[in-house]
């Protein structure tokens, strides 16, 4: 779908408005409460989504990636944006003007809009009723997913560098600092991750990216404990049969 948009941008293209924006490690797309006039579409990259809390204050709740709609008439708000959308990494973006001639999104992109929101649903309801090692363990799943599908360059050796620090962890997650440290050093003893100060690498991205789909098939109780996501992740990586 992206790939049509894109070819739209040429000499002839059917979206001739269309136009492409870059983002910053951290720089802010859309800030919440702001009137949104564009219908936007992440084309690189991977955004987090903050809401306010209260004065001066933004929790996080969301990674969006490769695919996402976040503009005008997106789930995250039809003409007002209910979220703060940071770049996670560098960011590039597909816009179109909401108003005007050959204005809107392209008619077939209903499915972008589905994905955005199953996206965002899954996070939110992880987030509100899981613990704190199955907030964390989903958040490394979504981040490499994110990663390794938002226009990353393709991993070897089955695994993947995601740039952001132990302390965005935590905070994606929910988390104390220390919580998160002590989750993640558990993690890492066991050879799952590994870290350093800006970034994160996690070790067998194959596994890492069906915990979702584990979840989704025996419940969050899989991911209970740190303990208990080691053992789902081993017995993915042998291919064993998990009761």
């Amino acid at each position: 779908m992206l790939e049509k948009l894109g070819a739209s941008l040429a000499p002839g293209g059917n979206f001739t408005r269309a136009h492409t924006r870059r983002f910053r490690k951290g720089e802010v797309l859309i800030r919440a409460g702001s009137e949104v006039h564009e219908w936007i579409a992440i084309s690189n990259g991977a955004v987090c989504l903050r809401v306010p809390a209260a004065m001066d204050t933004r929790v996080a709740v969301a990674t969006l990636w490769f695919g996402d709609v976040v503009g005008r008439g997106s789930p995250l708000g039809a003409t007002i944006a209910g979220y703060d959308v940071t770049a996670l990494v560098d960011v590039a973006t597909i816009a179109l003007p909401a108003t005007g001639p050959r204005a809107g999104p392209p008619e077939d992109a209903s499915h972008l809009y589905t994905a955005t929101a199953a996206r965002l649903n899954r996070q939110i309801a992880i987030r509100l009723a899981g613990n704190g090692p199955q907030t964390l363990v989903s958040v490394l799943a979504t981040l490499g997913s994110a990663m390794a599908r938002g226009g990353s360059r393709v991993p070897e050796e089955n695994a993947l560098a995601i740039p952001v620090g132990q302390a965005r962890l935590g905070e994606l997650a929910g988390l104390s600092r220390r919580q998160a440290w002590a989750y993640i050093g558990e993690l890492a003893a066991a050879g799952w991750i590994e870290t350093a100060r800006t970034r994160v690498i996690l070790r067998n991205l194959s596994s890492w990216l069906s915990i979702h789909s584990q979840v989704d098939s025996r419940g969050l109780h899989c991911i209970s404990t740190i303990e208990a996501a080691i053992e789902t992740l081993t017995a993915v990586t042998a291919g064993a049969r998990i009761r």
